[in-house]
């Protein structure tokens, strides 16, 4: 990230919430779940996958249990993915959404012995030392808080009140065990393509499990760009889901044609962040 002119005494409280002066690597079992969505090219997924191994290996984790590889509607050959690239192939299990099916590779991650499961998207191309920082993060925090990675083009020189989020992005997101065993996995049904991390965030931060950003844990948008539309349907959805009834009668209205919603007065800091930001447009999964 870009050079900091903050104090020593600020860039060293950064560094501990960081964890930067952790070893790379770690023992705490660690297991990625990516998911191959029906509109994308085995080729751009296998590129996604070849980036996400060598950040396994760079943490030291290189095992070809490690890297759980599911599909949305498509049958995918074991044999999709060169030796050296780690990745176990699950079948498919007729689940109906991206999410739906990382809930699953993350039972059966967690089932494994996988202290941290980290959700990565297919569209992403993480960067070599990504999971070492994602995981440093995640350790410094007590295994006890969520913590997302952020794109290469969204970065900025951090401080410390900008590390802790109301919530964090599903295209690079750790969640420990301990997270797991308190809120159990995505709301698949509600949302099934935008908003399943904000939802996910939310509800962790009302059992007093806070989300962090970890801007040293970069990666690379590949996908295209959405209908900003299906990101304001699920905003909807996440305001009714929290009885925010003016919210939702807001986001309604422009979802109708009217005013934008920002310009009530009435969104919450972190829907009105939601429909701010580039998870609008990319999809978290």
């Amino acid at each position: 990230f870009a050079a900091s002119h903050s104090t020593p005494n600020h860039q060293d409280a950064i560094s501990k919430h960081l964890g930067s002066d952790l070893s790379a690597s770690t023992i705490f079992p660690v297991t990625v779940g990516v998911v191959w969505p029906s509109d994308m090219t085995l080729e751009a997924l296998q590129q996604s996958v070849a980036h996400i191994a060598t950040a396994m290996q760079r943490l030291g984790q290189a095992r070809s249990d490690r890297i759980l590889v599911g599909s949305l509607g498509r049958e995918l050959s074991p044999t999709a993915f060169s030796t050296s690239m780690g990745a176990t192939v699950i079948p498919d299990g007729r689940e109906t959404s991206v999410p739906d099916v990382h809930n699953r590779l993350m039972k059966i991650a967690f089932g494994t012995g996988a202290e941290i499961y980290v959700a990565v998207s297919a569209e992403t191309q993480l960067e070599p030392d990504c999971l070492i920082s994602l995981i440093r993060t995640v350790r410094a925090a007590g295994r006890k808080k969520i913590v997302g990675g952020v794109a290469a083009d969204q970065t900025s020189t951090p401080k410390i009140a900008e590390l802790e989020r109301d919530w964090v992005g599903g295209q690079c997101l750790a969640i420990p065990l301990h997270v797991f065993e308190h809120l159990g996995g995505l709301d698949a049904e509600d949302f099934p393509i935008f908003g399943a991390d904000v939802e996910f965030c939310l509800r962790a931060r009302a059992m007093n499990i806070g989300s962090l950003a970890c801007p040293l844990a970069q990666y690379s948008w590949t996908g295209i760009e959405h209908d900003p539309d299906l990101a304001l349907r699920a905003a909807h959805r996440l305001a009714v889901k929290r009885e925010s009834h003016r919210e939702a009668a807001a986001i309604l209205d422009q979802i109708e044609g009217g005013s934008p919603a920002a310009q009530s007065g009435v969104l919450s800091h972190e829907i009105a962040e939601f429909l701010r930001t580039g998870s609008r447009t990319r999809r978290p999964w």
